[in-house]
């Protein structure tokens, strides 16, 4: 047993409420954040497990002859860490994958020099925090061990962490949206003022360009 059993309950403790904060934050983003089906089956079969092994705790279930119930206990308490690890990598999966999405859709129908302008730090610095922040979250991917008890809490703490930042980006940039739509307006009634400034130079110089022909013709 390489954990006792205070330990796992601990551990249960924060993970749990770390993958539950996330997941309803994403949730309160609105309706582009469908419900995801996977972290609730996890909490659904960590909480059988909690049961199970409460229930023994209290002797509300018997155990089968020669069961050692400290054992049972135990095991059951592991299961149910395992379940909220899962459930836990589950919802960061899926909530920084959204907020990267939701960045990238927000910013698509702007031009590089209306971003420029209303976010001149977005190329030099959010861009590659961004593309930073996704690399680094491949490697926690690819690096997850549910078995390794030693190491996964740092792990969970640095992709918690992560997940945070992408969505603190995000509100970032979602303030800016405003000023991105402002600009844009503003270059298009430049740009159509311009062509309208052109239009009339035109008329006024083919109008001119007449008016000098039609003279000399009479004289």
């Amino acid at each position: 047993m390489p954990f006792s059993v205070e330990e796992i309950w601990r551990r249960i403790f924060v993970v749990h409420n770390a993958a539950k904060a996330l997941y309803l934050f994403a949730e309160e983003q609105g309706p582009g954040f469908k419900r995801l089906l996977q972290p609730d089956n996890e909490w659904k079969n960590s909480a059988e497990h909690i049961i199970r092994a409460k229930g023994r705790e209290l002797n509300l279930t018997p155990a089968k002859e020669g069961q050692d119930n400290a054992k049972y206990i135990y095991d059951n308490l592991d299961a149910a860490l395992g379940h909220e690890y899962r459930a836990f990598y589950d919802t960061c999966d899926w909530v920084s994958i959204c907020f990267r999405e939701m960045i990238l859709n927000d910013l698509k129908v702007f031009d590089h020099e209306t971003i420029n302008a209303a976010l001149p730090n977005y190329y030099s610095e959010i861009r590659p925090r961004i593309e930073k922040i996704s690399q680094e979250i491949s490697m926690i991917r690819c690096a997850k061990d549910i078995g390794d008890g030693e190491d996964i809490l740092l792990q969970i703490n640095k992709y918690k962490s992560l997940v945070e930042e992408i969505v603190s980006l995000y509100s970032d940039i979602r303030t800016k949206i405003p000023s991105l739509i402002d600009y844009k307006a503003s270059r298009k009634k430049t740009a159509l003022g311009k062509k309208v400034y052109g239009i009339i130079t035109l008329i006024l110089a083919a109008g001119v360009g007449a008016f000098f022909e039609h003279l000399f013709h009479k004289q």
